[in-house]
């Protein structure tokens, strides 16, 4: 996530108009994902954001994300592999499904007008509409063939720390996972989305806890 502090030393973004914003799944509340991810599906994700800043609004607010956090409280059964995969595409890419999540601005403040955050925020068993002009940025595998998912381990994808690490290797230990990825950027009208693949036969959809962190970033565009 270093290079999200630079972002403000390039371009023609404005470092007093840069917010971050935290979306999270309620306090003791679990999200059900597909039930049955074993192959990529166009109409199938996991997690959409969705910049939903208009065309005609000035000045432009482009989206980053900054980090990802799962937890899962029910873990697939009969998996074996876990692979997430990261995409954008230039289209509004929920139709229906899942949870909302609404970001929070972690500014608070007794002198400014309260933040409200243009990412629309999906989270769980999602239905999407075909891609239009779809970009994959990332393929993550999670847990290596070898090993399942245990109830607490903990998934953190971060953005701008490319490089990544293995994969989960136990079947029977908590552990804590961390994988770099490229920073993205969600213009207006347009979307990132994860999807969840979970070969060998998977037959019950894993929960998670969630926590998702990012910048809301306006140029005069």
């Amino acid at each position: 996530m270093g290079d999200l502090l630079n972002i403000y030393a390039s371009g023609n973004y404005d470092v007093y108009k840069n917010k971050m914003f935290v979306a999270r799944s309620a306090v003791g509340t679990d999200i059900a994902t597909n039930a049955d991810p074993t192959a990529y599906a166009a109409t199938e994700g996991m997690m959409t954001v969705y910049n939903s800043a208009t065309a005609a609004a000035k000045p432009n607010t482009v989206i980053i994300p900054a980090f990802l956090r799962l937890v899962p409280s029910v873990v697939t059964a009969s998996g074996t592999t876990f692979d997430v995969k990261f995409s954008l595409d230039a289209k509004d890419r929920y139709t229906s499904g899942g949870t909302t999540l609404t970001g929070s601005p972690t500014l608070i403040s007794t002198t400014k007008t309260a933040l409200v955050s243009k990412a629309t925020i999906n989270f769980g068993d999602i239905v999407m509409p075909a891609a239009s002009s779809e970009k994959v940025m990332e393929e993550v595998k999670v847990h290596a063939a070898t090993a399942g998912q245990i109830i607490g381990d903990e998934y953190l994808f971060t953005w701008g720390d490319y490089g990544g690490s293995s994969a989960l290797k136990s079947a029977s230990a908590i552990q804590s996972y961390h994988w770099g990825l490229p920073l993205m950027y969600i213009e207006r009208g347009c979307s990132m989305y994860l999807q969840l693949l979970v070969t060998s036969g998977a037959t019950t959809g894993a929960s998670f806890r969630v926590t998702f962190g990012y910048f809301e970033a306006q140029r005069g565009d």
